[in-house]
């Protein structure tokens, strides 16, 4: 038998009692079985441009600055069309849901909130809770000091 470096005993061992607690717990009641998401990944802007709330994630930055090859789009439509995956979730008996808040659409410019969009997140929330899905929320405040960039919301 060749020898080992003691990384790869370690890396089992590791993974051995990784293997044990989780099948502890997949014994136990209650195990929560959920999805998980991203608001820049699956959310539609679901505003005009024109309109006082449009938005610009970071990301919609760095793609006007030239920093990413290709822009958003519009995705999946998770925003509008909430309930449509809310069922989804449910079919698959899904018993939590992770989701994001995309705080570029609850302010949109420095210092200005959209309401509507904390209460359509509220709404969200309350469909799964209708639908016996636990709402987890992630809430990721991520912002770029828009005074010192060349691209403004």
């Amino acid at each position: 038998m060749k020898d080992r470096p003691w990384g790869v005993s370690v890396y089992r061992g590791i993974i051995f009692l990784f293997v044990v607690i989780a099948s502890l717990h997949l014994n136990a009641e209650p195990f929560w079985w959920g999805v998980s998401t991203s608001s820049y990944q699956i959310e539609d802007v679901a505003v005009a441009k024109e309109d006082p709330n449009f938005f610009k994630t970071d990301w919609d930055l760095f793609y006007d600055e030239g920093k990413l090859k290709e822009p958003k789009g519009d995705s999946v439509f998770s925003y509008t069309e909430y309930k449509r995956d809310i069922q989804k979730i449910k079919e698959m008996g899904m018993t939590h849901y992770r989701f994001g808040i995309e705080w570029a659409r609850v302010e949109p410019k420095m210092g200005t909130y959209n309401l509507q969009a904390l209460a359509h997140y509220k709404e969200i929330a309350l469909e799964l809770k209708k639908n016996n899905i636990t709402p987890i929320i992630c809430l990721k405040i991520w912002k770029i000091d828009l005074n010192n960039s060349k691209t403004r919301r």
